[in-house]
């Protein structure tokens, strides 16, 4: 893994070259090698020629990757009772997002949980006091320039 993205090995190609240019090379390790490794944060399609000791150069082959975005599923409630069930504001997939922001408000607008990555989840408290039964408001900013997703999690006792 590679800032979230995962890695691919390009297809091994034939050796009848002696070099290889893949292009473009973003996100490539080395364009010049045999079977480079790329991790696209985008689609991407990667163009390939091998050239031969005598100069000849193969037809170009192409190879397109689609990169699908890790859904993040965010719960719309959680029961912070101390049962040792949904005690916390779990957020699965959000790992996946170290520079994430988490910005939780209450109904009068007043921040009552803030954090930069999601290393703790929330557990339903705001300085120290467990806040009542109610709706609240998230914002997420999973800090890869991707929309800031927004919604209501509700807590339940």
């Amino acid at each position: 893994m590679h800032n979230g993205f995962t890695e691919y090995k390009l297809p091994l190609i034939d050796d009848l070259g002696v070099r290889f240019e893949w292009f473009p090379p973003t996100y490539l390790d080395n364009p010049k090698s045999k079977n480079p490794i790329s991790t696209p944060e985008v689609d991407i399609t990667y163009y390939v020629r091998s050239i031969s000791d005598e100069g000849c150069e193969s037809d170009e082959a192409s190879i397109s990757l689609n990169i699908l975005k890790r859904e993040v599923k965010v719960p719309t409630g959680f029961s912070p009772d101390n049962d040792g069930i949904n005690d916390f504001f779990e957020i699965p997939g959000i790992a996946k997002y170290p520079d994430c922001s988490v910005i939780i408000y209450n109904r009068s607008g007043e921040v009552v949980f803030e954090s930069k990555g999601y290393n703790t989840p929330w557990d339903g408290t705001f300085n120290g006091q467990a806040l009542p039964i109610a709706s609240y408001y998230y914002f997420i900013d999973f800090g890869d320039g991707s929309d800031v997703q927004t919604g209501i999690i509700s807590i339940i006792r």
